[in-house]
């Protein structure tokens, strides 16, 4: 159904906000990552150090070359991402708790992301050189603040909320 809403939305051209919306290719991003959770969940995994690395350099080399190309999103970035969370998903030895922690988070990152770069380009931007070096600092600043926001909101938001909805087992309803 994913596919078919995103194919439409590429081919019709809507003035809807609503039909713009929900045909959006970006919508096969989430597919995306649906499929690879849904491979996780299933058990299919081959972890080894080579597919890792081979996974992960392929994905931001694919990601650097596709960019310059008239691509769509889903394909010019929502693919290359695929590969690189599939490289510490399906294809890393052994998980660490950082990475897990953070795969924990991504709602709360998805979420909250928009603050904190709003954030710092209201703050941080103005301060900073029109430079290389001043957009390098830009960027880092903005990734550290976009991660330590979507932690926060996962672990003061998420977390208490997921366990306010759990009823525990034999609990009345």
């Amino acid at each position: 159904m994913l596919i078919g809403l995103a194919a439409f939305g590429l081919s019709a051209r809507f003035t809807s906000p609503s039909f713009i919306f929900w045909t959006n290719p970006l919508i096969l991003e989430f597919l995306f990552g649906i499929a690879l959770a849904r491979l996780w969940a299933s058990g299919w995994a081959y972890p080894h150090p080579i597919l890792c690395a081979a996974a992960l350099a392929f994905g931001f080399a694919l990601l650097i070359v596709l960019a310059s190309l008239p691509l769509p999103r889903f394909l010019a970035a929502g693919f290359p991402a695929t590969l690189i969370v599939a490289a510490g998903t399906l294809f890393c030895p052994a998980r660490p708790i950082p990475g897990q922690l953070l795969g924990d988070a991504s709602y709360g990152l998805y979420l909250s992301h928009r603050f904190a770069l709003r954030a710092a380009t209201l703050l941080l931007l103005p301060l900073l050189p029109a430079t290389v070096f001043g957009a390098w600092v830009y960027v880092a600043t903005t990734c550290m603040l976009a991660l330590s926001f979507g932690l926060l909101t996962h672990l003061l938001l998420e977390r208490p909320l997921q366990r306010g909805m759990t009823r525990p087992k034999g609990a009345p309803a």
